[in-house]
């Protein structure tokens, strides 16, 4: 809407060679309350003074000596001047209204003057003035605005085309039928190809030709589900150079929905450097379990038989020295035996029984394995009387390890006549299992680095008391891959609290039982158990074959207590790990 006031202060400029016209045109405006009045009689300025004072309507006579008004409204009306300038033509000719209106005049004014014809007018073309340049700005700031948005966006696709040709790996977008509709310059090197040998292709020739029915099939099952996901995780993929070769390779894919047509964004990483330190681990890791790990057990195993006298009594310095000899030993064994368990859960090839486990007698056996350790450094280790006795679903030989773990842990930074205890509370859905000391605790900037791997506190405390610094991520690990959980927070009083919560049994079976049920009648998680069991019972036996194996050297030392399936650790040999 054009506000009255813009009407009332519009510049209006009346141009007649009659003074008496002028000066009735100006008193009729006056009372009208306009407020921007000029007048000239002289043709010559008219212009001059127009380019000068940009004015919103002009009142004109044609019959003006020296320039007619035609000539005037030539002058006026230039381009350069104005596109919309409302020209009011006072008394005109009936014969000069037709040549006029062509000219550009906009309306009339007739003789004699009538005010409210006058006014009238003025006001109707002053407020069509008004609107035009409203929609001329306007028009420019649209335009402007689109300028600048243009221009962002094409500032966005030169940065988005420059992070996709940046971009380390390999990208590849394909249309709804697999061809391919962009590439970047990783892909080209990834696979031999230009990139207009690619575009347009279908995504297939990347792909072995063992691998490409099945790939289709999985292109197919994406489109009926997109969702962003990461292929190559769990199972090999590989990639076909242009040459013909074949290399290892990951692949995440995003889907990208443009109008009703969906594009598949592919990021393909070359992993052949991974695959090839893989392999470098692994044959550290062979040479450190057959190499290493044999003779050190049995270098351990005769220094421990040496010290309890196997071989006669032995002269005081001797046995000293043997003593060292034998406790850095069990240090080193301890040291491969961590790095061992640490890499195969992490590489996955750990095996996991998951069965019912009664979770009271298990913490009452490794309370017992470990006593003998504890009393070393005088320190009671008890079970607290009000835990509950509840059943878990997890690997006893793994869990018991855990526990292990966390109890030599506490019982190393525990002070000389202290406790360590534990709890044990359970609901219908999980079981928590508390170990708690009564040492220093942790240092505050050391908590965020717990459970890391090698991580140990810097204090001259923590590193008497040894340790490979791996225990901790040992027992991460295991808990979680038996779908639990292990925090830790500071006791009241002082000393560290511990918890290992692990999923109840109850709510495990009743979530594997409402699952769906196989033709032949039996529960198909009962099924899935059966098989679990009866394809992992080899591999838990050579864990615990390889326990054994581990703790020859300790189980060479009299001990002050054995229990079926543990030997007391000697003191300084144990298992253990170090909060440091």
């Amino acid at each position: 809407m054009i506000d009255s006031s813009d009407i009332l202060n519009a510049r209006i400029l009346i141009v007649d060679d009659q003074a008496a016209n002028v000066r009735d045109l100006k008193r009729m405006l006056a009372a009208a309350g306009y407020t921007s009045i000029a007048a000239t009689m002289d043709s010559r300025t008219v212009c001059k003074l127009h380019r000068r004072n940009r004015y919103d309507i002009v009142l004109l006579d044609l019959q003006m000596p020296d320039l007619d008004g035609f000539q005037i409204m030539q002058g006026l009306l230039e381009p350069e001047v104005d596109d919309f300038l409302p020209i009011l033509l006072i008394a005109p000719k009936p014969s000069d209204k037709m040549r006029a209106l062509q000219a550009g005049a906009k309306d009339f004014i007739s003789k004699p003057f009538d005010q409210a014809e006058v006014l009238m007018r003025v006001h109707n073309m002053l407020e069509v003035r008004m609107l035009h340049v409203a929609a001329k700005n306007y028009g420019e700031f649209l335009e402007q605005m689109v300028d600048e948005r243009t221009a962002t966006l094409r500032d966005s696709e030169e940065l988005f085309r420059q992070a996709v040709e940046a971009c380390p790996s390999g990208m590849v977008m394909t249309d709804h039928d697999g061809k391919m509709v962009m590439v970047n310059t990783e892909t080209e090197r990834l696979f031999g190809y230009r990139r207009d040998e690619l575009l347009g292709q279908p995504i297939e020739i990347l792909v072995p030709s063992g691998l490409r029915h099945r790939h289709a099939q999985h292109r197919a099952n994406f489109a009926c589900r997109p969702e962003e996901r990461r292929v190559g995780g769990s199972r090999e993929l590989s990639g076909l150079r242009k040459d013909g070769t074949e290399f290892p390779v990951e692949i995440g894919i995003n889907p990208i929905q443009t109008g009703e047509e969906l594009l598949v964004l592919s990021v393909v990483v070359d992993i052949s450097e991974r695959k090839r330190i893989e392999r470098l681990k692994d044959e550290f890791v062979s040479t450190v379990s057959h190499e290493l790990r044999t003779p050190l057990t049995s270098i351990s195993g005769s220094l421990g038989l040496l010290v309890g006298g196997g071989a006669g009594k032995l002269p005081e310095t001797a046995e000293r020295l043997l003593t060292i000899a034998q406790a850095n030993s069990q240090r080193l064994v301890r040291l491969l035996n961590d790095i061992l368990d640490i890499e195969k859960i992490e590489s996955g090839k750990l095996a996991f029984d998951l069965e019912k486990i009664a979770i009271r007698p298990l913490i009452a056996q490794a309370i017992e394995s470990i006593r003998g350790f504890a009393e070393g450094y005088g320190v009671r280790v008890r079970l607290e009387a009000g835990s509950d006795s509840a059943d878990v679903r997890a690997d006893s030989y793994r869990l018991l390890q855990v526990i292990t773990n966390l109890l030599s842990n506490a019982i190393k930074f525990s002070p000389r006549g202290q406790k360590v205890t534990v709890a044990i509370q359970g609901d219908p859905d999980t079981v928590r299992i508390s170990v708690r000391d009564y040492g220093p605790g942790i240092p505050q900037d050391f908590k965020p680095r717990v459970f890391e791997k090698f991580a140990q506190a810097d204090t001259s405390d923590a590193r008497h008391k040894g340790g490979t610094g791996l225990g901790l991520s040992i027992v991460r690990e295991i808990v979680t891959r038996m779908g639990g959980q292990v925090d830790f927070e500071d006791a009241p009083g002082g000393g560290t609290i511990f918890r290992v919560t692990l999923p109840g049994w109850k709510r495990e079976a009743a979530r594997e039982a409402g699952l769906a049920t196989e033709a032949h009648g039996a529960p198909l998680a009962l099924r899935k158990a059966q098989l679990r069991r009866s394809g992992s019972r080899a591999a838990r036996g050579e864990q615990r074959r390889q326990y054994r194996a581990r703790n020859s050297t300790a189980a060479a030392r009299p001990a002050p207590f054995r229990c079926r399936a543990f030997a007391a650790p000697a003191a300084g040999s144990a298992r253990c790990i170090s909060r440091a």
